[in-house]
């Protein structure tokens, strides 16, 4: 069977975490089945403290975490995020 992970079961299963169900632990476990991560999961771990509640510019924010370039914008929300603002 496939499996697309959660963000927060990904995070729980590979930090050994109590907050993980047994029944999700057993699932993942099982070598039977087909993991899946999906990449808005990976923007999700890389966006850092939220401070701004646009989700275009929270996906900007975390692509130009990932991509470590700076972004170009005048929007000064962007400055409560460790990145490099352009403008």
């Amino acid at each position: 069977m496939k499996l697309l992970l959660d963000t927060h079961s990904f995070l729980w299963f590979i930090a050994g975490s109590p907050n993980l169900s047994s029944e999700a632990r057993r699932h993942i476990e099982d070598t039977d089945h087909q993991l899946f991560l999906s990449v808005a999961s990976l923007w999700e771990m890389a966006i850092i403290p939220f401070h701004h509640r646009d989700p275009f510019d929270r996906l900007l924010i975390a692509q130009v975490h990932v991509e470590q370039m700076p972004i170009v914008s005048g929007d000064p929300a962007f400055d409560a995020y460790a990145i490099k603002r352009l403008w």
